[in-house]
């Protein structure tokens, strides 16, 4: 979640994309590993109240599940 949104609201997707882009285009399995990670969190959201932690949480989870479907 840091790498991808550094700035709360602001996502560069590069790393990742050219991760699933790899993945697909070789037929490896892709897998996200470890979604929300304490040490690896971006810092904004520890600013954030617990609801307003869970709301980030969950919409990063959509965005992941929206952007990279299941590549077999």
């Amino acid at each position: 979640m840091g790498l991808v949104e550094a700035t709360r609201d602001q996502m560069n997707w590069t790393a990742l994309d050219e991760a699933y882009d790899f993945a697909k285009a070789n037929g490896i399995p892709f897998k996200l590993h470890t979604l929300v990670w304490g040490t690896q969190q971006p810092g904004w959201i520890a600013g954030l109240s617990t609801e307003e932690q869970l709301e980030e949480i969950d919409e990063w989870m959509a965005a992941l599940a929206a952007r990279y479907p299941i590549c077999r």
